[in-house]
Parts: C-alpha cells; sequence; structure tokens
C-alpha cells in the first residue's frame, strides 16, 4: 500500500495533462500512486497518460459525467493510505508529497491536512493553522491543496449536484467534524486560462452553475450551516453576497439584465441581508465591478 494516491479527474486537456503528471513523477517523496481517471475524453489524453512508462500510474476510462463523478471513481480505485488530488491543468511542486508527509508524521492521529498554493505563478496564497477553518470558509480551498485519509474520503463523496462548488461544499462537510492541519507552505500551483470551467460566461453553462449554487445554499441554510463553531450566520452571509454578485456581475457581462435582477432579489429576499449588505451589492451592481 502507498502511501499517497493522487488523483488527477482530466477531460479533453491533453495539451495541459503532461505536464500535471510529471509534476508528480518528479516528487522527492516517492511512496505514491498517480490514479488517472478520464472522464471520457476525445482527445489524446489516452496516448497522453500510455506514453509514461511507470507501474505506478493508474489509467481508469469512464463515460462523460464530469468532475466530481471521476474524483469519486479515483477515490474507489485508489489504495493509498491518504488521498491528494491533481486538476489536469494545475501542478504539483517538486516538495508537495514530501511536506505532507513531514505534517502527517507530527500529527500521526490527524485525518486532514492543507497546503498554500501559488496562483498563476505570481500570487502566493497560505492556510495559517490559526483560524484555519475559518479561511478555508472564507476563500475556498481547491481539493488540489487537500490530504485526507483514505478512509474517510470514501465516506464522503463529492456530490455533483453542486458543481461549480462541489469542491467547496465537499470540503466544508469535511471539516464539520475534523480538524485540518496546514503544511505552512507554498506547494503547488493553479494555472489561470480562459478554459477553466469556473470562468465560462455562456448563458447554458451560466444557467446550470448558478441553479447548483443557488440550491447549494437553500441547503446550508436549511441545514444551519451557519451554527458550526467555524461560520457566523454574518460570515455565511457575506460568501452568499459574494457568490450571488459574482453570478449577477457574469449575467450583466452578456447583457442578460433582466436574470441578474432576479438573482438579486432571490439573494434579498432568502438571506435576509443587511441594510449596509443590500445597498452594497446595490452599489457593486449600478457600477457593474
Amino acid at each position: 500500500m502507498p502511501l499517497f494516491s493522487v488523483i488527477i479527474p482530466t477531460y479533453n486537456r491533453a495539451s495541459f495533462l503532461k505536464e500535471a503528471i510529471e509534476s508528480v513523477l518528479m516528487q522527492s517523496f516517492r511512496d505514491w500512486e498517480l490514479v488517472i481517471v478520464d472522464d471520457g475524453s476525445t482527445d489524446d489524453t489516452r496516448v497522453v497518460c500510455n506514453a509514461f512508462d511507470d507501474d505506478r500510474i493508474k489509467y481508469v476510462f469512464q463515460k462523460n459525467a464530469e468532475r466530481s463523478a471521476a474524483r469519486n471513481n479515483g477515490i474507489k480505485n485508489a489504495n493509498g493510505k491518504f488521498i491528494c488530488f491533481l486538476d489536469d491543468d494545475d501542478f504539483y511542486h517538486k516538495d508537495h508529497l514530501d511536506s505532507f508527509n513531514k505534517v502527517i508524521e507530527k500529527n500521526p492521529t490527524n485525518q486532514v491536512f492543507i497546503t498554500g498554493l501559488k496562483i498563476d505563478n505570481k500570487i502566493e496564497f497560505n492556510y495559517p493553522n490559526q483560524d484555519c477553518k475559518q479561511v478555508i470558509w472564507k476563500h475556498g480551498a481547491s481539493p488540489m491543496l487537500v490530504c485526507i485519509d483514505s478512509i474517510l474520503a470514501k465516506k464522503t463523496k463529492f456530490d455533483s449536484s453542486y458543481v461549480p462548488q462541489e469542491d467547496f461544499f465537499w470540503l466544508i462537510r469535511i471539516l464539520q467534524n475534523h480538524q485540518i492541519i496546514s503544511t505552512e507552505k507554498t506547494t503547488c500551483s493553479l494555472r489561470f486560462h480562459e478554459n477553466r470551467s469556473t470562468f465560462s460566461t455562456q448563458l447554458e453553462v451560466l444557467n446550470k452553475q448558478f441553479k447548483n449554487i443557488s440550491s447549494m445554499y437553500q441547503y446550508m441554510k436549511m441545514k444551519k450551516f451557519y451554527d458550526f463553531p467555524f461560520i457566523s450566520a454574518k460570515s455565511f452571509k457575506v460568501r452568499v453576497a459574494n457568490q450571488y454578485w459574482g453570478y449577477i456581475k457574469k449575467y450583466k457581462s452578456i447583457g442578460e439584465n433582466e436574470t441578474a435582477k432576479v438573482i438579486q432579489k432571490e439573494l434579498f429576499d432568502f438571506y435576509d441581508l443587511s441594510l449596509v449588505q443590500k445597498l452594497e451589492v446595490k452599489l457593486k451592481s449600478f457600477f457593474k465591478s
């Protein structure tokens, strides 16, 4: 049994995938396996994967079912004691797994760990151990930054109902009952490009994404997530308002002003924002920025 199983879900990103795989191969810590889950790609993804001659690499093909299903399939096929994730367009620094190994050795009973990242090779963002959960609630965290005990991972699946926030929903549910410890280092890189799924302004994609996000926050409100020790009622409303504002801005950018108004109304009616919070959203909407 390897210490780490690294899971890469991928779909039609053969041009990026090679660098992601190579970043795993270059790890200074060598006790790992790599599970690549091809989510029904129609490009050269299989060719890229087969070009690597390493017994630690496992290639799994599935019919297209989106990223959450691919990650869940990867977890199902993983044999490691701990599971790490990597997106097909991002990459690890060579000390990524070694940093997790060191913090695991110091905290052998803990099940969840996190590291920092570099964004587009410019901005570094780290998660301090002090108030780590609050920082995650405020800023989010990609699964690429997380190392989780495989037993816990197999019990906590990604929910495709909440794309593109299924990552966030997965981690917040885990943090409800588990401590998270940070390496307090920057050990991986996220790459910005126009094909990242969260950047889309296509109307069909926006409608699906907002429907899912709206459902997620309504579920969180119904289940009183704001009662979690690291989430206050105020911080819950702030996060919801910021997320909704992001979609108001996207809809306005493609001329869907009426849809933007409907989203703003839902935000005001359902989440009981304060007068100040409502004013902030209206000012942002007025200036479109």
